[in-house]
């Protein structure tokens, strides 16, 4: 029975932290009036890896994202991910507004 507890405080905790995360992110999207991109991403994912080399590690890359979009990477491994978010595949990334309503949703590897 304690196990059972312990495993549910778990869960709760890292889903309140995705939330803390995702919180963050919509009210510094809110406020500099951008919208917010959602990565998610997995570790041994060779798509995942050239999507943050690429697209990320890219510093031209990266400022053209920046002047239109918040910017909030997790990844499987280390981060809760929302549960309204369905990930299928990795990467994904989705687009949501200032709100939190999913905008788009772009599963896969996206070259720049």
């Amino acid at each position: 029975m304690l196990r059972i507890l312990l495993i549910s405080f778990f869960i709760l905790t890292l889903s309140q932290a995705s939330n803390s995360y995702l919180n963050k992110a919509l009210k510094k999207a809110k406020e500099e009036k951008k919208l917010l991109l959602i990565e998610i991403s997995k570790q041994n994912c060779i798509y995942c890896k050239a999507l943050d080399r690429e697209v990320f590690q890219n510093p031209k890359n990266l400022q053209e994202i920046k002047k239109e979009y918040v910017i909030l990477r997790l990844q499987k491994e280390k981060d809760s991910i929302p549960s309204f978010l369905k990930v299928k595949f990795y990467p994904t990334t989705y687009i949501l507004n200032p709100k939190g309503s999913i905008i788009d949703e772009i599963p896969g590897y996206i070259k720049s």
